[in-house]
């Protein structure tokens, strides 16, 4: 129940019972008693209408969801829920329940309930809003009230509320800056403030079966700020704090951590019953700490750096304003592709990234970078997009002149000293025979694909249709980039020769690749059945 109430709390609810029959695990039913039907319609404009359970300005409401308990402390516990759909001023609540004396309570208490009252387990870990109360702490119980077959509506219900609320009020007389909002605040005292409650019907009061000494206002948002005027509401139970104890504050905002401990005076604090007990606690400069700030100072991966699409490690350099002593910086990730996090080097956070597949398109991962009391710092990483591989492959509807490869890229074909050359086969394969046995010039073949921007060569097979002596080498806007002796080897795919390019800058041009034959005699045929080059274009 989420309501702001007036110092005053005598509670009415009008009621009416009106009830669809519900689950057999919410009713417990002993020596076969009969259900009957009933309806309670709350909300009486003659009473008091604090019971309601949000507020809108200064007007009490139902809030979605309500459910109250109906028992007779012996046999029946029966949930009665409300099917209004925004804040009503009243609602009506249906279910079942025995005929007899019985009580109204809300919350619905799933724990059941006994001889001893009902048990209801108010949460220390509340969310309040800017001017109510968490209504899952809120506990209210009616007068004895009686139903049976001739008489299913009730009216005149009356209410009390058993818990009370504390109103925190945070006044800045420590220099914060406008604009800081709480994330939390907590009080902790030296007896139970909030727990599992039991609520005795016959008595109409609330005592802690198990308690917590600390309670805890949550926001989510920026809800209230430290101005002297929000204020955090709290759900407790009624007491008093003995004077000379000791009640400690904390607090957390965009910024700042706050901690304060107060001593309780001779007099005191007594915290009534369906009251508000409001506490105006001012902030000094020594209750003020700033948060940790962290600052990443180098990062390959940030702005307009685009890390490698190969698997390699990199590395975070950052620092830390108003560190805490004994903490250390943890890093996550939102992507499976970077791993590995290392923070033993302090200012340092380690990583590697797995190499991106051939084809795969640029990629985009994060890193948060977090330490305690500090705001998260996300790192945006950023991978290439991966490598292309392109095949070029000499099939029997080859054109000799110009050659496609599967990326639709086309390489044009020239030999040296004019010498021309044919598309020639030998069973079912295919290949490129340059120079023949009646000439004595070298066997020389260069492919050219023209028209492109920016590259980066990392690799290239080349294949010859048998074993031939020949160098290959490879330009890129007339710069060299490969070049390597070595043995064409055989046409099965598996058996070409690899060439590969380290610290390979990108060049803008042409591409050229030259493969030339050395061996013995020179005006022997070169054969060549397939090329594939595994590339980056920028």
């Amino acid at each position: 129940m989420k309501k702001l109430f007036n110092a005053t709390i005598a509670l009415a609810l009008s009621s009416m019972l009106f009830f669809s029959c519900s689950k057999s695990d919410d009713v417990v039913v002993k020596n076969e008693d009969v259900l009957v039907k009933a309806t309670l319609i709350a909300g009486n404009p003659q009473a008091d209408p604090g019971t309601k359970t949000e507020i809108q300005g200064t007007t009490p409401y139902w809030s979605v969801g309500d459910a109250v308990g109906v028992t007779n402390v012996v046999s029946t516990n029966a949930e009665f829920t409300s099917s209004i759909t925004s804040p009503s001023t009243t609602a009506t609540f249906s279910g079942e329940t025995v005929s007899g004396d019985l009580f109204a309570y809300y919350p619905y208490s799933t724990a059941g309930v006994g001889t001893s009252g009902a048990s209801i387990v108010l949460p220390a870990e509340q969310n309040p809003t800017a001017t109510s109360f968490d209504g899952r702490a809120d506990v209210l119980v009616s007068k004895m009230f009686t139903v049976d077959p001739e008489n299913t509506t009730v009216s005149g219900l009356q209410f009390k509320r058993l818990t009370s609320v504390l109103k925190v009020v945070l006044k800045n007389n420590a220099g914060l800056p406008a604009g800081e909002h709480p994330t939390f605040v907590s009080l902790e005292a030296s007896s139970g403030l909030i727990g599992t409650a039991l609520v005795n019907f016959a008595s109409q009061s609330l005592s802690l079966e198990s308690s917590s000494n600390k309670v805890t206002a949550n926001y989510s948002t920026p809800t209230i700020e430290i101005n002297g005027t929000d204020a955090a509401y709290m759900v407790v139970v009624p007491q008093t704090l003995a004077a000379g104890t000791t009640l400690t504050l904390k607090a957390n905002t965009e910024n700042y951590y706050i901690e304060k401990n107060i001593t309780v005076p001779a007099s005191g604090i007594e915290i009534l019953e369906g009251k508000v007990t409001t506490l105006n606690i001012g902030l000094g400069s020594t209750n003020v700490t700033h948060h940790p700030v962290i600052n990443v100072t180098s990062a390959n991966p940030m702005g307009p750096d685009i890390i490698d699409n190969v698997a390699d490690s990199h590395k975070i350099e950052y620092t830390i304003d108003d560190p805490l002593a004994g903490e250390v910086i943890s890093a996550s990730t939102d992507v499976a592709w970077i791993s590995s996090f290392d923070v033993t080097t302090s200012g340092i956070v380690e990583f590697n990234v797995a190499a991106q597949e051939i084809g795969a398109l640029e990629r985009t991962g994060h890193i948060t970078l977090s330490y305690k009391d500090a705001n998260d710092v996300v790192v945006t990483v950023t991978q290439k997009k991966g490598r292309i591989l392109a095949t070029l492959s000499i099939t029997s509807g080859t054109n000799v002149n110009s050659l496609a490869d599967d990326k639709g890229n086309t390489w044009v074909c020239t030999t040296d000293n004019g010498v021309s050359f044919v598309l020639g086969n030998s069973g079912t394969t295919y290949f490129i025979q340059a120079g023949n046995h009646n000439n004595e010039h070298p066997s020389h073949l260069t492919l050219t694909l023209s028209g492109h921007s920016t590259y980066k060569i990392w690799a290239v097979e080349a294949w010859a249709a048998s074993q031939v002596e020949a160098y290959t080498h490879i330009s890129i806007g007339g710069t060299q980039v490969i070049q390597s002796p070595s043995s064409l080897t055989n046409n099965a795919a598996s058996c070409g020769t690899r060439l590969s390019v380290e610290n390979n800058p990108y060049k803008t041009g042409d591409v050229v690749i030259n493969i030339q034959k050395t061996g013995k005699p020179q005006k022997d045929h070169l054969y060549f059945n397939k090329l594939t080059i595994l590339y980056d274009e920028n």
